[in-house]
């Protein structure tokens, strides 16, 4: 378990591009592999020069948090606009035969798996406003 939680907050997320460690820590988190080869990390540490460093990410991080939260705007504005593109709108009058889903009525599980996920068909009898409907 405790490897998945690493694995999961050392990988960067789509939406914000940076780590879940880098977003909490403002650095970002060395890995065990890291340590045991030479990189350029490890080659070059110093701790002087790495609390200083960490203090110099601490003062950023707020910076940095807000930029990231730009960038989280931006992706959940163009993953709206991508779903959006590919709905089709439905509006109902009066008279139509339309099928109400099941979800909306109680869990799946105490129905079963197999259970159908749709009721009907109904008739609308009166619109009440946009999408909502008297069947």
């Amino acid at each position: 378990m405790n490897e998945i939680l690493k694995a999961y907050r050392t990988t960067t997320n789509n939406s914000t591009g940076e780590t879940p460690f880098l977003l909490t820590y403002g650095t970002e988190a060395m890995i065990p592999i890291e340590i045991g080869c030479p990189s350029a990390r490890v080659l070059y540490f110093s701790p002087q020069n790495n609390e200083q460093g960490l203090r110099v990410n601490l003062n950023l991080l707020e910076e940095s948090r807000i930029a990231i939260a730009m960038k989280n705007k931006a992706y959940r504005h163009q993953a709206t606009q991508y779903h959006n593109a590919r709905v089709k709108n439905m509006t109902f009058k009066q008279g139509d035969l339309v099928l109400r889903k099941l979800e909306a009525m109680g869990s799946r599980e105490s129905r079963g798996k197999i259970a159908p996920k749709w009721d009907g068909p109904f008739r609308v009898t009166r619109v009440v406003k946009a999408n909502t409907y008297h069947l």
